[in-house]
């Protein structure tokens, strides 16, 4: 009875261990598939290299203006019926790529980006909106404005 037992455990080491062969194997040949050997096209007067090194710097250009760069700015602003700007005239705008904008106050609160033309919907009180142009320095303008007779606050967290 005990020889059965031994045999029964050393017959599952025995496929646990192949199992773990085979697999080790079949990962590696993926592994190995899944590298690619980059292909660089040479024309017969060697100017590709020039035009590919001036694409790649036309490319790493245009990453780092989508790219933010990380700077946080918190603000909060208090909001009339009279239209307030924000902008700063020391960096010509915001220069922002995106922002969060919470309603912290009591009445609603209209909101236009660069350009002023008035919304037809409110940032009600407790409710925040995000605004992501996906480019660096693309918000250089906020508008603010509550209805006629009300005020309220907002907060605003910015990332440049």
């Amino acid at each position: 009875m005990r020889k059965e037992i031994y045999l029964d455990m050393l017959f599952g080491v025995f496929l646990f261990v192949s199992g773990m062969i085979a697999l080790y194997i079949i990962m590696k040949h993926l592994s190995q598939s899944r590298r690619e050997t980059p292909i660089i096209i040479l024309k017969e007067d060697n100017t590709s290299l020039s035009e590919l090194t001036d694409t790649m710097k036309n490319i790493e250009r245009n990453l780092s203006l989508q790219t933010p760069k990380g700077e946080v700015t918190d603000m909060t602003v208090n909001v009339s019926d009279t239209v307030k700007m924000l902008y700063n005239e020391k960096n010509r705008g915001l220069n922002w790529s995106s922002f969060t904008i919470t309603n912290i106050g009591n009445s609603p609160v209209y909101m236009a980006v660069n350009t002023w033309r008035r919304p037809q919907s409110p940032i009600y009180p407790g409710e925040n909106i995000d605004v992501d142009f996906k480019r660096r320095g693309a918000i250089k303008k906020i508008y603010l404005v509550c209805d006629r007779g009300q005020t309220s606050t907002v907060k605003i967290h910015a990332v440049k």
